[in-house]
């Protein structure tokens, strides 16, 4: 039997071109959703941890407050190496892009993204962190105690 080796890719480079951009859409949009749900549970876990006198109490226990920032680091690494992945692909992709020549590349420059754009998508949730941990030591080492910050609640006046 002669050897048959496998077909070579029959794409046009139009369809390739179309995967491209398709994917470098899919990338940025995963991007942007990573992005929007850190600061949503960031924001969450400080709403909680200001208007919650008894999880302002739990952190007063070295355990609990342990495995908590244990896994505020945790979160956030995972964070850093998800988005750091992300875009290597996304420039990956934008290289094949490129090297297609299918079109000159001012017809798909907007879905270039900056050098600087892994400092953007960490900048905001950075801030937040640094928030909540200095928060959570200042709650931990009783700068901030479960009676500290009275809110007043819905239906009863301030006293």
């Amino acid at each position: 039997m002669a050897d048959q080796s496998p077909p070579a890719a029959s794409g046009t480079d139009k369809e390739r071109f179309d995967q491209c951009i398709a994917m470098l859409k899919a990338y940025y949009d995963a991007i942007e959703a990573r992005l929007a749900q850190n600061i949503t549970a960031y924001l969450a876990a400080l709403g909680w941890l200001l208007t919650s006198s008894q999880a302002r109490s739990t952190l007063g226990d070295f355990k609990a407050f342990s495995l908590i920032i244990m896994v505020v680091a945790l979160v956030f690494t995972m964070y850093t190496l998800n988005i750091y992945h992300y875009l290597k692909r996304w420039r990956e992709i934008r290289n094949t892009l490129m090297a297609l020549d299918y079109l000159e590349r001012e017809y798909f420059a907007r879905y270039e993204l900056p050098k600087y754009a892994f400092y953007t998508y960490m900048a905001p949730v950075f801030v937040l962190l640094v928030f909540l941990v200095v928060l959570l030591f200042w709650v931990h080492f009783g700068f901030i105690g479960a009676a500290d910050l009275p809110l007043p609640t819905v239906g009863h006046p301030p006293r």
